[in-house]
């Protein structure tokens, strides 16, 4: 895509015909991106609320990650301008806000994460000093959305440059305090549940509040730069990204309206519950049955009965093991070899 022009040629044309890349920030791959901004605030939501993995929050970092990649090869290629790099930088910026990769989950993931906010970072910092000005540019004036039709080449521009200093500086109080407090905490071994929960939920809020506002920035700017081929689904490849947002979000809903999920754990613990410690109304025998036999009333017991229930219970098991005897008649048994012996006694 030829995007060398001429000053001249610039000016004397009344509109900028602008080609996006669809395969970038199409129709679909937004629409993907917005789907995936709600599906992770729900999910976000429902691990804190059940003992459920927020793994649509864990798996944004792949998707930060290819579309990172594929604008720093068109940016060193020069084969994008700049008027399309502000919305994508959006874009990343809002799928960075919405990731979730806890501190205590995988080494690799949380590496990966770390390292995605400082490239962002460094990308958009080094966008606003120097990038615009090495990038291909086809219109005399580039538009933004900021409560207004503003050119990003005035004080929009300056503007930005002081919030990648700002944000740069943050990052790195933030990365201190935050290890200073991970320290204390792990030290202490104390964690205020209210505290937590009361700052998740006014997080929960001021991220949607942005996202939102990240989502009208960026149709906003495509509509006023007359960015062409960005605005349509008929593409083939703008069904994968969209379709697959919509396959988590109702993965998600699913999980979030599912009464069963948490009767089902509770049915697993009841089924390991032992029945030998705590049954009082089965038909095994207790400890407790052992221990309530009242050891006062075995003295009071006569010898006499204890000797002939041993006796019976003797013969009740002789008899059990041999069968039934024989009935060999008036005489005494003396040799069963040679069949039975008459006593010689009159």
């Amino acid at each position: 895509m030829a995007l060398n022009y001429t000053f001249a040629e610039v000016v004397s044309r009344p509109t900028c015909p602008v080609q996006g890349n669809s395969d970038l920030y199409g129709l679909g791959n937004r629409l993907g991106i917005y789907i995936q901004m709600l599906t992770v605030q729900l999910s976000s939501f429902l691990s804190s609320t059940r003992p459920v993995e927020d793994r649509i929050g864990q798996a944004t970092i792949v998707f930060i990650l290819a579309t990172a990649t594929v604008l720093l090869r068109l940016i060193s290629s020069r084969q994008i301008e700049a008027v399309e790099v502000v919305p994508i930088l959006g874009l990343i910026s809002a799928q960075i806000g919405v990731c979730r990769v806890p501190v205590t989950g995988s080494k690799i993931t949380l590496l990966i994460y770390v390292g995605e906010m400082v490239g962002i970072l460094a990308l958009f910092t080094w966008f606003w000093w120097k990038g615009m000005d090495d990038l291909p540019r086809s219109c005399k004036h580039d538009y933004a959305f900021f409560f207004a039709k503003v050119s990003i080449w005035g004080w929009f521009r300056r503007l930005n440059q002081a919030l990648g200093i700002i944000s740069v500086v943050g990052a790195c109080l933030t990365y201190f305090l935050s290890l200073i407090n991970f320290v204390s905490l792990v030290i202490r071994n104390v964690v205020d549940e209210d505290l937590m929960e009361q700052l998740g939920s006014s997080t929960g809020k001021v991220e949607m509040t942005v996202n939102i506002g990240i989502i009208v920035f960026v149709e906003v700017s495509l509509r006023w730069n007359h960015i062409t081929d960005v605005h349509s689904l008929s593409s083939p490849g703008q069904f994968m990204p969209f379709f697959i947002a919509l396959a988590q979000l109702v993965s998600t809903l699913y999980r979030f309206f599912d009464p069963g999920e948490g009767e089902l754990e509770e049915e697993d613990d009841s089924v390991l519950e032992c029945s030998h410690g705590h049954g009082r109304g089965g038909s095994s025998g207790t400890t407790d049955d052992v221990e309530n036999i009242p050891m006062d009333n075995v003295e009071n017991i006569p010898m006499d009965n204890v000797e002939s229930a041993a006796l019976s219970n003797a013969s009740a098991d002789t008899q059990a093991t041999q069968g039934p005897k024989r009935n060999v008649g008036p005489f005494p048994v003396r040799h069963q070899l040679f069949g039975p012996i008459a006593d010689d006694r009159p």
